[in-house]
């Protein structure tokens, strides 16, 4: 990671400490990252962790799945409405605002919280860098539009992503925060080894310091989980290598997956198999927030107590 980079980051955080929330949590809080495109291999799969020096520190206080898969798509369009619907799920082209675009055809996390808890938007948020035509949640009559989240897309790069999000837990301290990066999988692409592995080490330093900023704020400390994963790999090397995925090999399907939080098992490693799906049916659990048109299950096994099951 480049020291502006870092440098930068730091300075944000220490930034936004003079702004800290003095209101008190009284329920349960999610920000969930998504790191488009890392390869398993590259991240928990490496037994030195090189390039996640903070998630493996951070793995250390929190649970690990050595077998989470994407079980389906491979591909980000069908594999990333997945994971905020709990299910496997059609998308639908659509003009929205004058732009063409998709939304899933099953309700989001989004609008099962936000019905669930009768609250405004700016409870949940979506985070990401600037997309001429962002996916939209659904239009399912049950939930739709009425249950959407914030949409802050700002800027092109997962650096101003993270100010993004930092901004976002400071000012506006939602309970579900949903961040997208995605400079890994443009980094892979471009067949550059080099800028996929320094973007990897990038998103973990975000990871790092987002996790430090919850740790810091009243309104997010000791009642806040963080939880990192992918929407799909790469190919691994005897399928074509790093440069592209959406194939069935193993290095397309196996993905990380990272949970720490006041409820998640300490220095935790789970061997049990676990798909896409089970994401948002477990921050679900999370919340308290029953979602009621999904496939995933509960991942019980990461949590300090399994006897709500």
């Amino acid at each position: 990671m480049q020291a502006s980079i870092k440098t930068s980051l730091l300075f944000l955080l220490c930034f936004l400490m003079c702004f800290k929330s003095q209101a008190q949590p009284v329920d349960n809080k999610i920000v969930i990252v998504i790191i488009d495109g890392a390869r398993y291999t590259e991240t928990f799969g490496d037994s030195y962790h090189t390039f996640i020096p903070k998630m493996w520190a951070l793995s250390q206080q929190g649970t690990v799945i050595n077998k989470f898969y994407n079980n389906y798509f491979t591909y980000t369009s069908k594999a990333f409405p997945a994971l905020y619907c709990g299910a496997w799920t059609d998308v639908e082209d659509i003009v929205y605002n004058g732009s063409s675009t998709s939304h899933s055809v099953l309700p989001t996390i989004f609008e099962y919280y936000r019905k669930s808890k009768n609250v405004p938007s700016a409870e949940c948020f979506f985070i990401s860098e600037s997309f001429e035509s962002i996916w939209l949640p659904s239009l399912d009559p049950d939930y739709g539009e009425n249950y959407w989240p914030e949409f802050n897309a700002v800027g092109h790069s997962d650096k101003e992503v993270a100010i993004q999000a930092l901004t976002v837990m400071a000012n506006n301290h939602p309970h579900l925060t949903w961040v997208y990066l995605d400079d890994v999988d443009h980094s892979g692409h471009s067949g550059s080894r080099t800028d996929y592995l320094k973007a990897i080490y990038t998103s973990d330093k975000i990871v790092g310091a987002i996790w430090d900023w919850i740790q810091f704020d009243p309104f997010y400390q000791n009642t806040t989980t963080l939880i990192v994963t992918n929407d799909h790999g790469r190919h691994d090397d005897q399928n074509g290598g790093f440069q592209g995925h959406g194939c069935d090999c193993e290095g397309c399907r196996h993905i990380q997956f990272l949970a720490i939080g006041p409820t998640i098992k300490q220095n935790f490693l789970s061997s049990k198999y676990r798909t896409i799906p089970d994401l948002t049916v477990t921050a679900c659990f999370l919340l308290g927030v029953q979602p009621t048109k999904t496939t995933g299950s509960v991942m019980y096994e990461i949590f300090i107590s399994e006897n709500n099951k």
